[in-house]
């Protein structure tokens, strides 16, 4: 690649990624932030016996920040929805375990399957990791 570009637009290419690469530091750090603020969320819903999804209020979040994100126009306002969508469900996850339902019982065919996808999603979780 460096044999095609010249070193001026090899040393813009690079400041760009620097800066983006700074801007997903600070990103990972505010959904750590998120995160912890949905934890402490989740200890109060589980005080008074609230549940812990509440459409009412995703759907609140999605069009507000549509909204928000239609006065900065560069990312795609279609893009906020599925991109908070992951946010939000990863910060509720903190809010309690996951539990997974599944018909029949122990040692079926139903229960075995279950058991076989949630430990290839672990191994790529932790692959990932």
């Amino acid at each position: 690649m460096s044999d095609k570009i010249p070193q001026e637009a090899q040393d813009k290419l690079s400041q760009l990624r620097k800066k983006i690469d700074e801007i997903d530091e600070i990103i990972v750090k505010l959904l750590n932030e998120r995160a912890k603020l949905a934890k402490e969320v989740g200890h109060i819903k589980k005080q008074y016996n609230l549940p812990i999804y509440v459409p009412s209020r995703e759907q609140e979040i999605f069009e507000r920040l549509q909204k928000l994100n239609q006065q900065y126009g560069e990312f795609p306002t279609d893009a906020i929805k599925p991109v908070f969508r992951e946010i939000i469900s990863a910060c509720r996850s903190t809010e309690e375990n996951l539990k997974v339902a599944y018909l029949g019982p122990r040692a079926t065919f139903t229960h075995q399957q279950v058991c076989n996808i949630l430990v290839r999603q672990l191994s790529i979780f932790q692959f990932l990791q």
